[in-house]
């Protein structure tokens, strides 16, 4: 009797643990969605173990309850993407500001190591904390690098410039400013080889590129910032082009001979344009911009943000058609 009684109390406890078990495995909260709700799982699962069939072979499809696609999802997908691009733009403008600020305290005090301290006697010192401050650079910062140009610790700094091939038969120009040549040698020779492409010889990519001034000009018309541009002695005016996730730019580029570029940016200001004095700068502008397809663009576009992200370089530029100078 007491046998009977042991198996069928561990049967009864048998079923109870499937049961059990299917609940928690058709719970919403262990399934992939929520659309159906807990009682309709623990109903199928009661039905298939009160008809006596085995709940483990309850099928798959009525263990999973029904997908429903949610259009917030997918406002929130492409928000997401949307915010990525917006993130990725800041970062790189944050990148090229931050280069722009070291630049700028480097070349203080390459000048004060060659010209003295005061801006009255040294001319080029004075010319380059007013480009500083026109270009937006804290005031923090330029007296820290005068202050720290003054120090006998203080290496000099040294301009020097790298060439090399790249992808596609382009070239590129990279612009230096360093206190230790070897280490800048090192550094971008090293990330020109990895990258697959070539360090040149000085002179063999240098000659396809022209020295000129670039300002560049936020939200004009282009037919009227021609017209200025004749006024101002500039050459040529030039639209920037759309961003890499198609956004559309409303900028224009005037090129400008490189004694031209101050005279010219300042008509502009005084014609009333908006002159971005942080993207303004003397440049490498390209003779023949060389066509390349679309992988040989990016393996550029990598090229340069690995060149950027060292410490010396200041400027890099390339004769990619389409490449943004």
């Amino acid at each position: 009797m007491r046998s009977w009684w042991s198996s069928q109390t561990r049967a009864h406890t048998s079923q109870q643990s499937v049961i059990r078990q299917s609940r928690i495995a058709l719970w919403p909260e262990n399934c992939s969605t929520r659309a159906s709700p807990p009682s309709d799982c623990m109903k199928r699962t009661w039905r298939a173990a009160q008809s006596g069939g085995d709940s483990s072979r309850v099928s798959v499809a009525s263990r999973m309850p029904t997908t429903r696609t949610s259009r917030t999802a997918t406002v929130e997908v492409v928000a997401g993407r949307r915010s990525a691009k917006i993130a990725g733009r800041k970062g790189k403008s944050d990148a090229l500001r931050a280069k722009l600020f070291a630049r700028s305290g480097k070349k203080i005090v390459m000048l004060v190591k060659a010209g003295g301290p005061d801006p009255v006697t040294n001319a080029a010192l004075e010319l380059a904390i007013r480009q500083a401050k026109e270009a937006g650079v804290p005031r923090d910062i330029v007296d820290r690098n005068l202050k720290r140009a003054s120090d006998s610790k203080q290496a000099d700094y040294t301009e020097i410039w790298y060439e090399a091939y790249g992808p596609g038969g382009t070239g590129f120009i990279i612009q230096c400013l360093t206190d230790n040549l070897n280490r800048s040698a090192s550094d971008i020779k090293s990330t020109i080889t990895k990258a697959g492409c070539k360090v040149a010889e000085p002179g063999s990519v240098l000659f396809n590129f022209t020295r000129c001034g670039s300002v560049v000009v936020e939200g004009a018309d282009e037919d009227a910032l021609l017209e200025a541009c004749m006024e101002a002695g500039g050459e040529d005016v030039v639209p920037v082009p759309e961003d890499e996730d198609g956004t559309p730019s409303t900028a224009c580029v005037v090129f400008t001979a490189v004694e031209a570029y101050g005279s010219a940016s300042a008509k502009l200001k005084e014609l009333g344009f908006k002159v971005n004095t942080e993207e303004s700068e003397l440049v490498y502008r390209a003779n023949a911009p060389v066509e390349v397809d679309d992988d040989a663009f990016h393996k550029c576009e990598a090229l340069i943000e690995k060149l950027l992200e060292l410490d010396d370089v200041d400027a890099v530029y390339t004769n990619a058609d389409g490449h943004h100078v």
